[in-house]
């Protein structure tokens, strides 16, 4: 076993720097909303609806440009397609994959956001 690594490398910080400035985003905006709720109710009801409604959209296209799959496996070309066109659609599969992958940045923040909402409802329930 080779005990060489120290901590991450420079692309698995920047990964993370990313999700980091993402959910900060993503849970002052959802925290705007509730705030928000606190002028008038229906601010609430419909921003939140709205974080939720992006959340689901961004979700069905990350699923849409990964293929209709949840996997990291390519795509696989039609049988009956000519070369070229395997080579194109080879090419945007992999475009799309990439673009999908980015989608997880943006998903993942709001969807944790919600998240630690709810628990937060949940031990306010407990301990109020």
């Amino acid at each position: 076993m080779n005990n060489s690594k120290k901590g991450l490398s420079k692309k698995g910080k920047r990964t993370l720097l990313k999700l980091f400035i993402n959910f900060c985003i993503a849970f002052v905006v959802y925290r705007g909303i509730i705030e928000l709720g606190k002028i008038h109710v229906m601010i609430y009801y419909v921003g939140s609806s709205l974080y939720a409604l992006a959340i689901a959209v961004l979700f069905c296209v990350y699923y849409a440009k990964n293929g209709f799959a949840f996997s990291n496996e390519a795509v696989l070309p039609p049988a009956d397609m000519e070369a070229g066109e395997k080579k194109i659609f080879i090419e945007k599969s992999a475009k799309n994959k990439a673009q999908a992958k980015s989608l997880l940045f943006i998903i993942a923040p709001m969807a944790v956001t919600v998240m630690i909402d709810y628990v937060m409802l949940l031990l306010e329930s407990f301990f109020a």
